[in-house]
């Protein structure tokens, strides 16, 4: 029987990530609003955003420091409420925003928050439910995100098509002109006498920063529920529950030596660098290849496509959440890592040719790539505890994916939009290796553990 304090706090953590999953996702339907409020290109933008990832990589590595510095003394549910104010406030200061490199900070602190209450968050819940009742939960955490990612392009098209109307964008979307001046031939009129609110609130505020200014909103609110709880100390009390009650096998693992389980986390960081890389460049970047290339989609139907592939992602997640108790999480991940090869492999061959196919494969390729993460998280976290200083190892290499694949993507949109999705493709194959590699590390990891096991066996019973 599950405590009231377990389910209110397990609500808390679901809502911070539905908020997460809107972050996520509204990038990809704002970008050319971005560039277009910088006065920067897209590549510009793109390699600007990748402050995010250095972000999430600092905001990992710092969760497991404090984590390890304040264990028992310091409630983790202050801290993450913390992380969530600052969180408010980046998202609230983007449509203000007017120069290229103040953007790259903010985006950067953004990142820093997120990554912390990423990898805080699960290791909440991986400490209090353990590592086989939070296999369900752990999926339900990144469902939720998917559903933020979902409803984020149905938030913005309305202040999109307000800005910019129905009309697509010319392919030369957002390059240099004769003059180095980036721009888009398509509502130029239109640019050229609405000026976007970059530098005072004397000119006319472009109704696509609402996206923003909403979520930064959200996010105040999740701020105060959380401080809340905190004070509540909903966290112990729902670990003390379960500890006690005995309905919950409670994570209480010692942490592996990091020697030992080294030749494992090499090829898990390859897993989640291709995966989350590939996540995160085809949704980043679907909006902008389907209205810039020769799919010539209107913004209406970018917007579509978009929120279709965040539709196959949390499906993908929603199965999941049911797989996860009666499938192993080996399984999912091999299933999934065939089925995004199959949908990019579909993609670079068909995908302009036939512009079914691109829709098919936006919610094809976003139901595969849904489960990967928490699949991963939940095969590591059965091979050893990571719920405390390794919950790091989930973040990392997602991170470096994200740091390499994002700007990456800007550069190829550039030389042709079509170009991401090689990339996103050769990322859905490269991620098959590194399980494999993965797999056969973790074979290796239980012989050595079973051969220390009775090492220890032998020498107790000559002590005796």
């Amino acid at each position: 029987m599950w405590s009231a304090w377990s389910i209110i706090l397990l609500t808390d953590i679901y809502f911070i990530r539905f908020g997460q999953g809107y972050v996520l996702s509204i990038s990809g339907p704002t970008l050319l609003y971005l560039a277009e409020i910088l006065k920067s290109d897209v590549g510009s933008v793109s390699l600007a955003k990748s402050g995010t990832f250095f972000g999430l990589l600092a905001g990992g590595l710092l969760v497991s420091f404090v984590t390890h510095k304040t264990i028992g003394k310091c409630n983790p549910l202050y801290f993450m409420a913390i992380c969530l104010g600052v969180m408010a406030l980046c998202n609230l200061l983007v449509p203000w925003i007017s120069f290229l490199w103040v953007l790259f900070l903010v985006i950067t602190l953004l990142g820093v928050t997120f990554g912390y209450l990423d990898a805080g968050l699960q290791g909440v819940i991986l400490k209090i439910w353990g590592p086989s009742a939070s296999r369900p939960l752990i999926y339900l955490y990144h469902f939720t995100v998917g559903v933020g990612g979902f409803v984020a392009p149905f938030i913005a098209e309305p202040f999109l098509a307000m800005e910019y109307g129905e009309v697509g964008v010319d392919p030369e979307c957002l390059r240099s002109d004769s003059n180095g001046v980036k721009q888009s031939s398509a509502n130029q009129s239109n640019y050229t006498t609405t000026q976007l609110a970059t530098t005072t609130f004397a000119k006319k505020f472009n109704p696509v920063g609402w996206t923003y200014i909403i979520i930064g909103a959200y996010f105040v609110v999740a701020t105060m529920a959380t401080i809340m709880l905190a004070c509540l100390k909903a966290d112990r009390k729902s670990f003390s529950s379960f500890d006690q009650s005995r309905a919950v096998k409670v994570e209480k693992r010692a942490e592996e030596p990091l020697c030992d389980v080294i030749y494992v986390f090499i090829p898990v960081l390859g897993y989640f660098f291709c995966g989350v890389g590939n996540e995160i460049l085809f949704s980043s970047f679907i909006y902008s290849v389907s209205v810039c290339s020769d799919l010539r989609f209107s913004i209406s139907q970018a917007a579509q496509i978009n929120s279709l592939y965040w539709v196959g992602f949390f499906l993908g997640r929603g199965l999941g959440i049911f797989a996860a108790s009666y499938v192993k999480p080996r399984s999912i991940s091999v299933i999934s890592i065939a089925g995004t090869i199959v949908m990019m492999v579909l993609m670079v061959t068909l995908g302009q040719s036939f512009h079914a196919v691109s829709w098919i494969v936006s919610v094809g390729h976003g139901f595969f790539v849904g489960p990967l993460y928490p699949s991963g998280v939940t095969w590591l976290s059965q091979v050893t505890n990571v719920s405390g200083k390794y919950m790091t190892i989930f973040i990392l290499g997602g991170t470096l994916g994200c740091v390499v694949a994002l700007p990456l993507g800007g550069l190829l949109f550039q030389s042709s939009p079509f170009n991401v999705m090689y990339l996103a493709c050769a990322l859905s194959c490269a991620n098959a290796l590194c399980f494999a590699g993965a797999i056969w590390a973790n074979k290796r990891h239980k012989k050595l553990r079973y051969v220390n096991a009775d090492a220890c066996l032998r020498g107790t019973d000559d002590e005796t």
